[in-house]
């Protein structure tokens, strides 16, 4: 725990890095939230289907990164540019 916020690890990734979930005191969860307001992409290999909904507010409102043009991370490292 870490100024109230509690992580759980729910896997691994292929490269050996935790994947959590992160959730405040009051019980918002951090990912959903950051996600909800256009400042993060579900991690769609990794259960990011659990977001689908925020992901789809967010477009739906062009907030964030979705008021821009991008390339979404995992297409951008398999050179897509």
């Amino acid at each position: 725990i870490r100024h109230g916020v509690s992580c759980t690890v729910e896997t691994v990734d292929r490269y050996g890095r935790d994947v959590a979930t992160c959730v405040t005191p009051a019980g918002l969860d951090v990912g959903r939230e950051l996600v909800r307001q256009g400042w993060a992409i579900p991690y769609w290999r990794y259960d990011g289907a659990r977001y689908a909904k925020a992901y789809g507010e967010a477009l739906a409102a062009d907030v964030g990164i979705h008021a821009g043009t991008f390339i979404e991370p995992e297409r951008w490292r398999r050179g897509e540019r």
